[in-house]
């Protein structure tokens, strides 16, 4: 069933990848795989223009400024998975926390810490009105190498300012 899930959420993507660039590509499998959203409010948040500071697909009944921060989260969850599979970064060696501060008419800010050393390894800010699929691609490579840059530094803190 998980491989048959899987499969689905590649096939979806590998649809989606002729208009997006890898990073997109990657995260709509990974939100498809991990039910974040569907396939179309996913080409709805990363094809097509946004009309607002969250895509129509996204805003219910809650405040737009919750949906924002949910499709934050999304993009989040994902470049934090991603940056630990490229630096091959375990949960246990980390205790990365992650935060979104969501602004509907001005940049939103991202943050992504380790809790235990304190270390900010990524610090980003988003302008998600009318954000295109230019801009989402940008803005997740930006997390994902910030955030591989956060983890070489925060295991050089760890072992006393020596790189191995």
């Amino acid at each position: 069933m998980e491989d048959e899930k899987s499969l689905d959420a590649e096939a979806v993507a590998f649809r989606l990848s002729h208009e997006l660039g890898p990073y997109a590509t990657k995260f709509a499998e990974y939100a498809l795989k991990n039910k974040m959203c569907d396939e179309s409010a996913l080409k709805g948040l990363l094809t097509e223009e946004w009309d607002g500071a969250v895509p129509d697909s996204f805003v219910s009944t809650e405040e737009v400024s919750r949906s924002l921060m949910g499709v934050l989260h999304m993009f989040l969850d994902f470049a934090v998975e991603e940056a630990m599979q490229r630096k091959d970064c375990s949960y246990k060696e980390s205790n990365i926390s992650y935060y979104a501060e969501p602004y509907y008419d001005d940049s939103s800010a991202v943050l992504i810490v380790d809790r235990e050393t304190r270390t900010l390894l990524c610090k980003k800010y988003i302008k998600t009105y009318h954000l295109d699929k230019e801009g989402v691609e940008r803005f997740l490579e930006d997390v994902v190498k910030s955030t591989c840059d956060g983890i070489d530094l925060l295991r050089k803190r760890k072992n006393g300012g020596v790189e191995k």
